[in-house]
């Protein structure tokens, strides 16, 4: 029933919305009006969620989740069925899952552990409540959890204008340049197949007004500058006006 009203265009935006809000307990809710007498109220949308989809889901769901990417079965792999009384053979171990919780709210309200730092702040308060609760079960489970949490890390997708900042780093880094003219810039970033500059417009390389426009988010701007001595001036970039911008967003990627 999920996939089916998420396929809809007109839903799709309200159960995404809906679904977003369940991540942090102090703001999950939503206002909906009552069916009799169309009043407003507020619904709780706080609940544990498990959802599955062949493909990504929508981004913003995605970055609150904890992925983890399912293979197809090997006809050679042996499978444990989940049968229908799976949750009333299980009641004492639930029973006792719900006391520890009870018994222990107190210690894991003082006691939240963080993972280690991965450049994605959503990412580790996703994984904040898991590590506090094993780390209060014993050393060895805050050990599996450790690595769980970085076995899982997704792959980091930048936005064009992230991607271009890394780029002009690692341009300014290998040749040691402390300024560039706009043109020399946008030659190397479009020469090299291997990025999307070459063909980022539309199928055309990259041009120095849609540069700019890029750059200008970060508050970067090109000025008239002398790239070499005794040359005319040029429009260009100076190195240390990135430098902020390259700590801000990009610090924590390796060149």
């Amino acid at each position: 029933m999920y996939y089916e009203l998420l396929a809809s265009d007109r839903l799709n935006s309200y159960l995404i919305g809906n679904i977003n809000s369940g991540h942090f307990q102090p703001m999950s809710k939503i206002i909906c009006s009552r069916p009799d007498d169309f009043k407003p109220e507020g619904h709780s949308t706080w609940t544990p969620m498990v959802l599955a989809s062949i493909g990504n889901l929508p981004k913003t769901i995605m970055d609150r989740c904890i992925g983890i990417k399912l293979k197809r079965k090997l006809t050679s792999e042996k499978i444990t069925r989940l049968i229908p009384t799976i949750l009333e053979d299980n009641k004492i171990w639930r029973s006792m899952i719900a006391r520890w919780c009870l018994d222990n709210q107190a210690l894991i309200k003082n006691n939240l552990s963080y993972p280690k730092n991965t450049g994605n702040d959503r990412y580790s308060d996703n994984w904040m409540p898991l590590l506090t609760v094993a780390s209060l079960i014993s050393p060895e489970w805050k050990s599996k959890c450790e690595k769980a949490h970085i076995a899982l890390l997704p792959t980091r997708e930048f936005e064009d204008s992230t991607q271009l900042l890394i780029d002009t780093r690692e341009l300014i880094i290998i040749d040691n340049l402390d300024r560039i003219s706009t043109q020399e810039l946008l030659s190397k970033l479009n020469k090299n197949k291997n990025k999307i500059w070459h063909q980022c417009n539309y199928g055309r390389p990259l041009t120095a007004p849609k540069m700019a426009k890029m750059f200008r988010s970060y508050d970067v701007h090109p000025k008239s500058l002398r790239v070499s001595p005794g040359q005319s001036p040029l429009r260009g970039y100076e190195a240390s006006s990135f430098l902020e911008a390259f700590d801000r967003y990009i610090g924590d990627v390796t060149v």
